[in-house]
């Protein structure tokens, strides 16, 4: 299942020791199914890490410089054009995740900041700001 064959020793090595601590608190009725039920999640569970992508605050120097490098012509238009294609991607977010994109990434408010802040759950934070990051991928790569 893993494509790469130089992590297979740690996916093995995670899928015993997980083994092993399932067995401190209870025995497995059948070891070998549960080795390769243990294996396959572990599988599961890196590649949903794998796409899980992390998003960093962009700070005000940072799009300062980029918009005032006298150095490179080109480089000012490049970053004048991404900036132009963020921002409309932002815009056309739905106003909920844009609002919670807005609180979570740009004033950097906790999720239960930014729930309370909204009248929402935590867990509602936390949908309306995968959708925002979901859509802003798919808006700025198209």
């Amino acid at each position: 299942m893993w494509g790469d064959p130089s992590e297979i020793a740690d996916l093995c090595h995670d899928a015993y020791l997980r083994m092993y601590e399932a067995a401190r608190v209870t025995r497995p009725e059948n070891a070998r199914q549960f080795l390769f039920t243990t294996a396959r999640h572990i599988v599961i569970d890196r590649l949903r890490r794998r796409r899980v992508v992390t998003m960093y605050p962009l700070q005000p120097e940072y799009c300062a410089e980029l918009l005032t490098d006298s150095r490179s012509p080109e480089r000012h238009t490049i970053a004048a054009s991404e900036l132009e294609r963020l921002t409309d991607a932002i815009r056309r977010l739905p106003p909920r995740s844009r609002e919670v994109l807005w609180l979570r990434r740009i004033r950097e408010l906790s999720q239960r900041e930014t729930a309370k802040s909204l009248g929402v759950s935590e867990k509602a934070v936390e949908k309306h700001l995968h959708l925002a990051t979901r859509r802003l991928l798919q808006l700025v790569e198209a």
